[in-house]
C-alpha cells in the first residue's frame, strides 16, 4: 500500500472514530424523552415549512385563476357593450 493510501486510510479511520465518539456521547447525555421531543419538534418545523410552501403555490394558482377570470369578464363585458 503506498503512503498516499495508508494516510487517506488513516484520515478516514480517524473521523469515523470521532464521529462516533461524538454521537455515543451525545445519546448517553440525552434520554430516550429528549430525543422524542428534539423528533417532536423537528417534525413540527418540517410541518410548518411544507405546509407554507403549498399554501404559497394555492396562492400564486388563486392569482393566476382570478387574473384569469377578470380577464374573461372584461371580454364579455365588452362584448356586451358592443
Amino acid at each position: 500500500m503506498s503512503t498516499i493510501q495508508e494516510s487517506l486510510l488513516q484520515k478516514i479511520s480517524s473521523t469515523a472514530s470521532y464521529g462516533a465518539s461524538v454521537s455515543t456521547a451525545a445519546g448517553g447525555v440525552l434520554t430516550e424523552n429528549d430525543w422524542v421531543l428534539i423528533s417532536g419538534i423537528g417534525l413540527a418545523v418540517l410541518t410548518c415549512v411544507i405546509n407554507w410552501g403549498y399554501r404559497a403555490a394555492q396562492n400564486r394558482r388563486d392569482k393566476e385563476r382570478h387574473e384569469l377570470q377578470t380577464k374573461l369578464l372584461q371580454q364579455q363585458i365588452d362584448e356586451y357593450k358592443r
